[in-house]
């Protein structure tokens, strides 16, 4: 008994040869081309979005010291002082000190 080898044997494929190893490696290499471009487009929009949030925090910052200078300044005693006089405000001309002797609206 001798045995034939087959020399026109084809090695069934799947799915009818759609897909073969060259096929499957350029559908792996167009879906990492895809995966990179999505990549490059959400970490470009991340950076402006960054850019945009450090300008709003440099702002913020520069008003937050704009504005606890003015605090500082506006409730300065020299500052309540000529305000009061601007408003017609005077000082007490005399100054009248109540001691505990004192009785004020006591029944004898």
């Amino acid at each position: 008994m001798k045995r034939r080898f087959m020399t026109n044997y084809r090695k069934p494929s799947f799915m009818g040869g759609i897909l073969t190893r060259k096929f499957l490696a350029w559908l792996f290499f167009v879906f990492f081309i895809i995966i990179q471009i999505f990549s490059t487009i959400q970490v470009s929009t991340s950076g402006a979005k960054l850019a945009e949030l450090e300008d709003k925090q440099r702002q913020l910052t520069l008003m937050n010291k704009t504005l606890s200078e003015e605090l500082v300044k506006s409730s300065s005693y020299s500052f309540l002082e000529k305000k009061g006089e601007e408003t017609g405000f005077i000082g007490p001309q005399e100054m009248l000190y109540i001691g505990e002797e004192v009785t004020v609206a006591k029944l004898p």
